[in-house]
């Protein structure tokens, strides 16, 4: 049986997990300044851009699984 401490922390990263989640929002902003295209508005860059905030997308979409399967399962 897990201790009232570990619950709280269980609760704790999954909170911190959950709440990273609004920082996705600014992708694509970071992915024009790492990629060196802000301000570009070329098809080329666009489309690199959204290639790249795709790959970052599935990223973020795998980790949430993973944590929900993690974090889902120490809970129960």
């Amino acid at each position: 049986c897990f201790s009232p401490r570990k619950r709280l922390d269980q609760l704790r990263c999954g909170k911190e997990v959950d709440e990273f989640d609004a920082g996705v929002a600014g992708v694509d902003e970071a992915l024009e300044e790492l990629l060196d295209v802000k301000g570009d508005k070329s098809p080329e860059s666009v489309a690199l851009v959204r290639q790249y905030s795709g790959y970052a997308t599935a990223i973020f979409i795998v980790g949430w699984a993973t944590g929900g399967l993690v974090f889902g399962w120490m809970g129960d």
